[in-house]
């Protein structure tokens, strides 16, 4: 009886070590997925909020917002293709419920009738450079928004099958960490 009590918890024991291992590889393999196959854009931002940890949270400018019908209500995820203008910024040229024949495009986190980016969050690499950034925000906001005559700020993505990743932040086509 013993033994069979001491295998049955060795068992789950092991179980509660595999189950995170799995989701971890399953992550990572998912992140390398977007890296290869995906397409870079660039979104402008307003970076605004800085936590201790280094993150930087940027509210996105353009292309956020995308609505469909009330007659809609009951379809589903909705899919947003982008599209990059002539400087090279993303846009949403296309919202709908069908899921788009391109691998470009970002889905809904649920079911809804509109869609809209999220904020997007982005760590530098190293802590001088996140200072910098601290105090960059801190002296070029007013009530958490960039002034019209500030420096332009672009967060750079990468898209595929209907998720990104957030790969650098960029200020006046400079990146962060060269920036400062």
């Amino acid at each position: 009886m013993r033994k069979k009590l001491f295998c049955g918890l060795i068992s789950v024991f092991i179980i509660q070590l595999l189950v995170p291992a799995a989701m971890i590889a399953y992550s990572v393999s998912a992140q390398r997925e977007i890296e290869t196959n995906g397409k870079e854009y660039y979104i402008e931002a307003d970076p605004y909020l800085i936590d201790d940890g280094g993150e930087i949270t940027a509210s996105v400018r353009s292309c956020s917002f995308a609505s469909v019908t009330d007659e809609d209500k009951s379809k589903g995820y909705i899919y947003a293709v982008l599209k990059s203008d002539s400087q090279g910024h993303a846009y949403v040229d296309s919202a709908s419920f069908e899921k788009p024949t391109t691998p470009y495009y970002i889905r809904s986190e649920k079911p809804s009738t509109f869609w809209y980016f999220a904020e997007l969050s982005y760590t530098p690499s190293d802590k001088a450079t996140q200072d910098a950034m601290r105090d960059y925000i801190e002296n070029h906001r007013y009530s958490g928004w960039l002034k019209e005559d500030d420096d332009a700020v672009t967060v750079r993505i990468i898209v595929y099958n209907g998720k990104y990743i957030v790969k650098g932040m960029q200020i006046n086509g400079t990146e962060i960490e060269e920036y400062f």
